[in-house]
């Protein structure tokens, strides 16, 4: 939960380059008016030339030390450029010359979060927030530091001071929904996520969060929906991807570990939306993986034609990107579809191709699984000698791993060879 920004302690227009300009030709008639070196420094920053800011804050403050205004603004700067060591050094300075400025408190506590001094943040954040009770923002920034800290009931309490001053907030909604999930409250975290919702429609975190949460409760179906919600406002967004792909996984193993393999089509037709986005985005990488899943998952449920059809285009995407690992898999499992449907003589090939890429790979345990599952297929087609040579190639590895069940396999293939 990273802290959120605030705005300085004044409101300023948009500024423009005749502005400055003008502020020059002041001050060379009164170069040691403090007041023209701030407003020049405001311009600056309105900018975001924050270089330029600092160094007319500070000429502002060499001129008159005691204008706790300028330090303030100067802090902003420093934050904006990520020097938050400098930046609490300001806000020390405004507080020192006016303790009483809920700005630099508010602020302070900003960039002491940022250099993950929560705690100190959160002192600060009181003082603010004792200063003036009704800073909505402040009340944000204190939950998230309580956040940070891992203090989620607290930081519940500060999110719900921040809306019942201002509901309209959708990061405090949000960041709720965050806390009450650490916290194990679901149904809440889920009602306070759609709040944020309603308030801002493109927060793709909260329709993430959202949807993580409604399939961690089994809401499988309207979880699937509210993660492609998010994927569609941010689909470029690695991140959101990368947790997509896991809670898909975690979806379709809890299906099978459950005996609910009929509801594996839900996943694969997830995986076949994901696909259409990553055509869009370009991701052919994300796009094999997303495209070997539904091969793997059809395979499972015996849906041999179309499995097949899916790890064919993985094969091509997986040549085409040159993925070593990801062509050996592909080629395995395509092996292992075509001696299943009797297409025997393919199947002996691919997996033949598939073994020559785990071996340069030096992958012992897939080299293993195909060296065994080779030698069952030559069994069947006659092929006795390289039959008996993969097998025991296959044997001497699952000897090493004390596996008995694989020994026992290959034990009663081998038997089978000797009879014969």
């Amino acid at each position: 939960m990273s802290e959120n920004s605030t705005v300085r302690g004044e409101d300023f227009t948009n500024i423009t380059e005749d502005a400055i300009a003008s502020y020059n030709k002041a001050l060379e008639f009164k170069p040691d008016d403090h007041n023209a070196w701030i407003n020049r420094g405001n311009a600056l920053f309105d900018l975001g030339r924050y270089e330029d800011a600092i160094a007319s804050y500070d000429r502002a403050v060499e001129l008159k030390p005691d204008t706790h205004q300028a330090w303030i603004n100067r802090g902003v700067a420093l934050g904006n450029l990520s020097r938050h060591e400098d930046a609490v050094i300001s806000y020390d300075k405004a507080i020192e010359i006016n303790p009483d400025t809920y700005e630099a408190w508010g602020n302070r506590g900003i960039d002491l979060g940022d250099l993950g001094r929560y705690e100190e943040a959160i002192i600060s954040y009181d003082k603010a927030v004792e200063l003036k009770p009704d800073n909505h923002q402040a009340w944000i920034n204190r939950g998230n530091a309580l956040g940070n800290l891992s203090r989620h009931e607290d930081a519940v309490i500060s999110y719900d001071k921040a809306i019942e001053i201002n509901p309209d907030r959708f990061e405090a909604w949000h960041n709720r929904g965050v806390a009450l999930s650490s916290l194990s409250r679901y149904e809440e975290a889920i009602a306070s996520y759609e709040k944020a919702l309603g308030l801002k429609p493109d927060d793709y975190q909260a329709w993430f969060d959202r949807g993580s949460i409604l399939i961690y409760l089994g809401r499988y179906e309207k979880g699937i929906v509210s993660l492609f919600q998010a994927l569609q406002i941010k689909p470029d967004e690695d991140i959101l991807w990368d947790g997509m792909e896991t809670l898909l996984l975690t979806v379709k193993e809890h299906f099978k570990s459950s005996g609910k393999i009929e509801s594996i089509p839900l996943v694969i037709q997830a995986y076949k939306d994901g696909i259409k986005i990553l055509e869009q985005t370009g991701d052919q990488k994300r796009l094999l993986r997303f495209s070997y899943q539904i091969g793997k998952a059809l395979l499972e449920l015996g849906n041999y034609t179309e499995a097949i059809e899916n790890l064919q285009v993985c094969e091509q995407i997986s040549q085409e990107l040159s993925d070593i690992p990801a062509l050996a898999l592909t080629l395995f499992d395509l092996a292992r579809l075509f001696h299943i449907t009797g297409r025997l003589e393919q199947a002996r090939l691919y997996f033949k191709d598939s073994l020559r890429l785990f071996r340069r790979l030096q992958d012992l345990e897939k080299t293993a699984a195909v060296t065994l599952a080779l030698g069952n297929l030559e069994m069947q087609i006659g092929k006795i000698s390289q039959s008996k040579i993969h097998l025991k190639e296959a044997e001497s590895y699952y000897k090493e791993q004390h596996n008995s069940e694989r020994l026992e396999e290959i034990n009663y293939l081998l038997q089978i060879l000797e009879a014969a």
